[in-house]
């Protein structure tokens, strides 16, 4: 805080003198008129404050201060004079014109960061009694990072916040608030742009535009959003214009991105002896070993001539990003505005993965007088995702003797599809020549008005409506080149023979949605008594259309040539139209209350009733509750007085109840499936329910405790907070088995329960402050544990005990994401006679443990719960150094695995498993040791193991990542004083720049196996930051 405080004053002595406020009136001079002369200064560091107002109460004749924090104003002696200046506190003097002024300014701390977001309000921190995390990315150093999206700047920052990886361009991560609510419905939390609800992507926010974003964590903070707010609430806060005259701003990145892990595969010759250990488990002759047998004619010639290639390097390489951002803002007393724009261009690491963005965002606010306040935001949002990316499965299978072009003479440089000489393994780059579109646009508006009522002091009524637009388009191409055979020198010259498969289509995609919210607010403060109440009225109506164009076979056409565009030339029986449409309706009354008792007891609570159009009559309305309690005693006499290395102190209690909607528009229906039977030599198409309706289906309901501590010590150098919550999820939307005599299987219902709780704690401590030199550091630790109450109530076995489903891996009284499988107990050796004797198998087999004795391996009896997919816990640990004009920023991430009950396990088959996609056969392999009889592994079976039971080799992928690193030199502003610039930075950031994990596969934190998913992406960029 103290550190984000100098930066903002050193700002603020940026401001130029030139920017002058036009006088719209001017008082007729008089007798009794004289030029007022003043200084206007820092009450606390001394320093001059620059483009402070100085106007004449009750008029518009107005000066501000110069470089010096001097002005001189005609004004009337003994006039009152109000001094404004953003970030302290408005100051009034009376006019004296027989000596200068000296006017100290305080700063308004509140106006600096003491104020969160808490839902369809603000309040101070001091005064909050639930769970809300913030972090103000302004001005902060991560900005400096490489963040593509919003969640980037956020990830790791926050306790109890969960943020997955991007694998791909423009890609949004996984967002988690305290764990996983419920099983089938969402558990994504509520996102809330500028007070109203966003529908869109993250990808869509530009994090340059972000100021602060608040984080409601517990049930009592979220319960003012009711039924949406059951996974939390993201807020989030654009800027503002903060100078009284305008600043333009424009930042340049541009960065390069790469794979944060690559496979070891087997060189050349390793693969060679891959395929000779294969045959020799199979049991071939020394003839079939021979390399003329052991490889297709296809790679035996890219052997001979030697041709080899890489095919991973073919289809993961080094990405370029490019951002580019400019924004116009400033304001005064009576208007603020802020106008940016976006450019990003972003390659990934994969061929052909792509993304772009074209952003526009404006907001404007007025003080049209001293009781009506208005604003309008706009914003324009464009993406293009064209193209597909390369087969990353493909690339990495690749066997390395093959040939990436056709040899055939005349088409040399044409791809081939058939690198092995066999059509069961393409290239990994073939599926690029599809012709793929991907773009969407979005269009947001939002427009408040707020009156502050004169009459009643502290009475203020707000307005807000929002009207968003989304349109999507999406179009897909196979040309009949796509099913070539690049292996016959005929298909090459004349493809025709497969128009017949050639096909493609084409999408549209809209969403129009408005919302509407009457918010009415009390907030006074009489005596030791403060009062805060809001009244909430709101409605919200989403409609989404949807219209697909499909086609299949163009021979009668002939021709492909005009592709997408002339769909109507495909089989006419071929061709087909879907459309649809959905409208979804919400609306919510709600009220809050909060009162604090002399800075030390505070009171919260509310109640909302919500509407959702998605449920039948008799289920539409639902009712959401909060109460909670806060006692800050370190305000009290006893506690001042005897305990002072403590310098705040508070205890919060809390409890609330939210919903989550868990279906959709129509999901109380049944649905209507096509089919068709032939009658005699005719088809006759059919109409039928393809499940069964439930009209009691509800919103799931979670209440939850919330225990928290808010403390500083040591005159505030060290501060954070501790957090216990416990919750408890009911109505689980579930799909409940029914007998088959109804026609169906399972109904959609409300049932089941989950309990969910969990630890966070956070630390900030300012290690070192001195004149040139600063070092803070931020400590995040969070713990989240759940456990199944109970599912379906049923009984099968009729031992008293509910029954477990364990075809879904879900188990009473266990956490969610358990991995139940067979137990690993080592690879079976040579000498294992005993084990062959009773369970079979043979040398280089995996070998399980027999759990119940019976001298038999069994899917009934010898699986177990062997670990969990969640994390055992988190923690981060951001350091921030400066020296002078020098700025340095890094932030560790380490996400824990084991434990008593082995967490954070994921399956690895291709890593442990030679055999998982034709390896030594049709496929390449990881540069590891199998089981051979020379060299017998305990850990990889045999190459030719054919994994009878299914086993997945589940393993732990817990990792430390050295997550952001950032290093930034503002330019001293003496050098700048005589340009026009007045302020510049130059930076280098990382992300993901280093992994330290025992994980074999893509990435720890994807737990993505090598064959399987993106790669996670490393990004180095260079930046440059220039304010005028």
């Amino acid at each position: 805080m103290e550190c984000e405080m100098k930066r903002l004053k050193i700002w603020r002595k940026l401001i130029s003198l030139f920017c002058i406020f036009l006088l719209l009136s001017v008082l007729p001079a008089t007798a009794q008129n004289a030029s007022i002369k003043g200084h206007v200064f820092d009450k606390s560091t001394g320093d001059p404050l620059i483009g402070a107002t100085i106007m004449q109460k009750g008029t518009q004749n107005a000066v501000v201060t110069d470089l010096d924090g001097n002005f001189i104003l005609n004004a009337p002696v003994n006039s009152v004079l109000e001094i404004h200046y953003i970030g302290y506190n408005v100051q009034e003097v009376k006019a004296i014109g027989s000596k200068t002024l000296r006017i100290a300014m305080e700063e308004n701390v509140v106006a600096l960061g003491e104020v969160v977001a808490i839902g369809y309000g603000t309040a101070k921190k001091k005064d909050l009694t639930g769970s809300i995390a913030s972090i103000r990315l302004e001005d902060s150093p991560r900005m400096a990072l490489p963040n593509m999206n919003v969640l980037d700047a956020l990830k790791g920052q926050l306790p109890g916040f969960d943020i997955g990886t991007t694998t791909s361009a423009g890609g949004n991560p996984s967002v988690n608030i305290r764990g996983q609510n419920s099983i089938k419905a969402s558990n994504n939390p509520l996102l809330v742009v500028d007070g109203v609800v966003f529908l869109g992507s993250y990808n869509e926010l530009n994090p340059s535009d972000i100021a602060s974003v608040d984080v409601l964590k517990d049930a009592s903070s979220a319960a003012v959003y009711g039924s949406r707010a059951a996974n939390g609430v993201i807020l989030v806060t654009t800027k503002k214009g903060k100078s009284e005259k305008p600043t333009v701003r424009f930042a340049a990145t541009v960065g390069i991105q790469n794979a944060t892990s690559k496979p070891d595969m087997l060189d050349p010759e390793g693969f060679l002896r891959l395929k000779k250990d294969l045959n020799i488990m199979n049991g071939a002759s020394e003839s079939d070993l021979a390399l003329e047998n052991l490889l297709t004619p296809y790679e035996y010639s890219a052997y001979q001539e030697g041709s080899i290639v890489d095919w991973y390097d073919e289809a993961v390489g080094t990405g370029i990003s490019q951002d580019y951002q400019i924004s116009v803002s400033g304001g005064s007393e009576r208007l603020n505005y802020y106008v940016s724009g976006q450019y990003l261009n972003q390659n990934g690491v994969l061929y052909n993965d792509q993304f772009k963005k074209f952003s526009v965002t404006s907001k404007v606010e007025s003080k049209i007088t001293d009781w009506l306040k208005v604003g309008l935001n706009l914003s324009v949002i464009n993406k293009n995702a064209d193209g597909v990316e390369a087969d990353l499965r493909n690339a990495i299978n690749g066997t390395p003797y093959s040939y990436k072009y056709v040899r055939f003479e005349g088409f040399e440089g044409m791809m081939e599809r058939s690198p092995q000489g066999h059509q069961t393994t393409i290239n990994p780059l073939w599926q690029t020549r599809q012709f793929d579109e991907d773009r969407n646009q979005n269009y947001r508006s939002l427009a408040f008005a707020r009156i502050d009522l004169p009459w009643i002091k502290g009475l203020s009524y707000t307005f807000n409506y929002s009207l968003n637009r989304w349109e999507g388009h999406q179009a897909r191409f196979q040309d009949e080149t796509y099913f070539m055979n690049t292996l016959s020198e005929a298909d090459l010259r004349d493809q025709s023979k497969y128009l017949k498969d050639a096909n493609g289509s084409k999408e549209h995609v809209t969403r129009t949605d408005w919302f509407m919210n009457h918010l009415i607010n009390f907030n006074r403060t009489f005596k030791d008594h403060s009062i805060d109440v809001t009244l909430l009225a709101e409605r919200q109506r989403e409609s989404k259309t949807s219209s697909t164009l499909s086609a299949k076979d163009f021979s009668d056409a002939g021709s492909t040539a005009l592709g997408v565009d002339a769909l109507e030339l495909g089989n006419v029986a071929n061709r087909g139209v879907e459309t649809g449409k959905t409208i979804l309706s919400q609306l919510a009354y709600m009220g809050r209350f909060n009162y604090v008792y002399k800075q030390r007891y505070h009171l919260s609570g509310s109640v909302r009733r919500d509407g959702y159009s998605g449920f039948a009559d008799g289920h539409k309305y639902g009712d959401f509750y909060s109460l909670a309690g806060a006692w800050t005693l370190s305000q009290e006499g006893f506690f001042r007085d005897n305990i002072k290395f403590i310098d705040y102190l508070k205890l919060r209690l809390s409890y609330g109840e939210n919903g989550n909607p868990s279906v959709g528009s129509y999901s109380t229906f049944s649905k209507m499936g096509s089919g068709s039977y032939l009658f005699g030599s005719t088809s006759v198409k059919t109409s039928a329910a393809s499940n069964l309706a439930n009209k009691n289906l509800s919103w799931e309901r979670t209440g939850a405790w919330n225990v928290g501590l808010d403390f500083a010590v040591l005159n505030e150098r060290l501060s954070g907070n501790v957090d216990y919550y416990n919750s408890n999820t009911t109505n689980l939307l579930l799909n409940r088995a029914i007998p088959i005599m109804n026609g169906f299987q399972n109904v959609s219902d409300n049932i089941g329960k989950i309990n969910n709780w969990g630890v966070e704690f956070s630390l900030n401590s300012q290690n070192i402050v001195s004149k040139d030199f600063t070092w803070s550091t931020g400590l995040n630790f969070w713990m989240n544990r759940n456990k199944i109450v109970s599912l379906y109530g049923l009984d099968g076995d009729g031992d008293g005990v509910e029954d477990d489903d364990i075809a879904n891996n879900l188990f009473i009284g266990k956490s969610l994401d358990a991995v139940y499988t067979y137990v690993f107990d080592g690879i079976i050796q040579k000498d294992d006679v005993e084990y062959m004797a009773i369970y079979g198998g043979q040398p280089g087999d995996v070998k399980f443990k027999d759990l119940n004795g019976d001298g038999v391996i069994n899917a009934d009896h010898d699986r177990e719960i062997v670990g969990y997919k969640k994390p055992n816990f988190t923690m981060t640990m951001s350091n921030t150094f400066t020296y002078k004009n020098f700025e340095l920023y890094f932030l560790l991430n380490w996400i824990a695995g084991g434990g008593k009950k082995n967490y954070y396990i994921a399956e690895n088959l291709y890593a442990y498993n030679v055999a998982t996609f034709g390896g030594g056969g049709t496929a390449n392999w990881l540069n590891k040791e199998y089981w051979m009889p020379e060299h017998p592994s305990n850990e990889v079976p045999r190459p030719n193991y054919s994994n009878p039971y299914g086993y997945k080799f589940p393993k732990r992928h817990d990792f430390l990542r050295l997550q952001d690193f950032s290093l930034a030199y503002r330019f001293d502003k003496k050098l700048l004083g005589k340009t026009p610039i007045q302020s510049l930075k130059v930076y280098m950031a990382a992300k993901n720049l280093l992994t330290f994990s025992s994980w074999e596969g893509q990435d720890p934190e994807t737990s993505t196996a090598y064959a399987h998913g993106n790669p996670a992406m490393r990004n180095i960029t260079f930046g440059i930051d220039v304010s005028f």
